[in-house]
Order: structure tokens, then C-alpha cells, then sequence
């Protein structure tokens, strides 16, 4: 599984993919990553340790290295999202004949496809051009700009612009209502400190995806567990 830069995206796509909420953090807040274990750690084990048997580089390489590898034909699996399905699915693209298809489950459940990101338009309080930038917001949300998001990025926020008939093969299942849609866990909005909780996350995941062995991938897990702790008890 070839991710991209950002190394918790192994988790948030297997198992947010596989339906479970609340992966590494919650509402609390409170680390989830030790209830999660046994998920954690067979996850690492497939980059990591001495079982492991997939690009030692998949999680950490840029988006560019990321790209050159997939159109390359040497990726066996890698993410596919509403934004590039139609880029992908050119005949010169590159890539070839591929599957888009859900992530198989983790945890018994239906597996489905995962909501990356959410975003949205904000005018802060104190913004010298509230008016102007309600303007700008209008012009935005309407037709024809959604329809030019779509048509140059593959993804809108309205999505009652999209033509259906016309999508590529690859693009159709990311419209497809019975594929169920799960949501990342995403808490930036709800702590001042989530900044520093996903800073020790993300150098956590990163030790781990290190690890020279089975032992040293749990005592990594472990370890996360207790630096997320310790970032939440000194900010809390």
C-alpha cells in the first residue's frame, strides 16, 4: 500500500475503512492507540519487523516519488481517490488496467471507502472583508464554479453538478450511494493543542514503522500510546 508523505494514513484508510471510529485519539481527549493494538501493530508488521514484506518507503515517501512509482506499473496496490480516479483512468496515463475497489475489513464489518478530509468555508469574526468574501462564498457554492471543480479537480462540494453518466469507469463507485462512506477521526477543531497531540502521533508511527522486529513493533506501539498520554496530560 503505497500512502503518500503522511504516515497515519495507513491507519485512518485500513481501519477507519473497516468502519471504526475514534483510531488514535477521541472527544475526550484520551489515547485510543493502546485499545487499538492489536490493529497498530498488524498494520506496521506488514512494512516493518522481520515479517515484513512491503516498500520499506511507502510511508513516508513525497507525493511526487509517490506518483513516479505508481505510473511506473511497480505498485501493487495504492490510493485512489475521487480527485484522481479520471487522471488515472487515461489511456496515457501511465498506470494501466486497475481496480478500484473498498478496503477489505479489519474487524468483521462492511468495509467501505474513506472521507479523507471535509472541508469548508469559514469568515472569521474579526475578518475586514466580511462582506466581500460573503460575496465570494455565493459565487463559490454556485453551478458553474462547482461544475469547474469538478471537472478540473474531480471533487466539489456540490455534488448534484456531477454528470454521472459521464464519469470514467474508476469514478463511478465514489458516487455509488451502497458504498458506504466513513469518516477519518479529526479533532483539529476541537483542541487548541492538537498540533502537538498529531506531532507526537506522527513521530510515533514513524519509530514504529522502523522497528527490527515483532517485540520492538509492540514495545513501539506501547510507546506511542504513553507520548500521546503525556502530550494530552501536559496541555489538558
Amino acid at each position: 500500500m503505497h500512502l503518500g508523505a503522511d504516515p497515519g494514513q495507513a491507519f485512518n484508510l485500513f481501519m477507519c475503512g473497516s468502519g471504526m471510529q475514534d483510531v488514535f485519539l477521541n472527544g475526550t481527549p484520551e489515547s485510543q492507540v493502546g485499545k487499538n493494538k492489536e490493529y497498530f501493530t498488524k498494520i506496521i508488521s506488514v512494512y516493518a519487523g522481520e515479517n515484513g514484506f512491503w516498500d520499506k518507503d511507502a510511508p513516508s515517501e513525497d507525493f511526487a516519488a509517490m506518483y513516479n512509482k505508481i505510473q511506473s506499473g511497480s505498485v501493487g496496490m495504492f490510493r485512489v481517490g475521487n480527485w484522481n480516479a479520471g487522471n488515472w483512468d487515461k489511456a496515457d496515463s501511465g498506470v494501466g488496467e486497475y481496480t478500484v475497489t473498498t478496503f477489505p475489513s479489519m474487524n468483521g464489518t462492511e468495509g467501505g471507502l474513506v472521507l479523507l478530509n471535509t472541508r469548508g468555508f469559514a469568515i472569521p469574526k474579526n475578518s475586514e472583508n466580511v462582506d466581500a468574501a460573503k460575496v465570494y462564498l455565493s459565487y463559490v457554492l454556485n453551478k458553474d464554479p462547482q461544475t469547474k471543480s469538478f471537472e478540473t479537480m474531480g471533487s466539489c462540494m456540490d455534488n448534484s453538478v456531477v454528470d454521472t453518466g459521464a464519469l470514467s469507469k474508476n469514478q463511478k463507485i465514489f458516487f455509488d450511494g451502497n458504498v458506504k462512506v466513513y469518516p477519518i477521526d479529526n479533532y483539529v477543531a476541537e483542541f487548541s493543542y492538537y498540533n502537538a497531540i498529531k506531532d507526537a502521533y506522527e513521530k510515533g508511527i514513524i519509530n514504529a514503522f522502523n522497528s527490527k522486529s515483532e517485540d520492538e513493533i509492540s514495545a513501539n506501539v506501547d510507546q506511542l500510546d504513553e507520548s500521546l498520554t503525556k502530550v494530552i496530560g501536559d496541555n489538558k
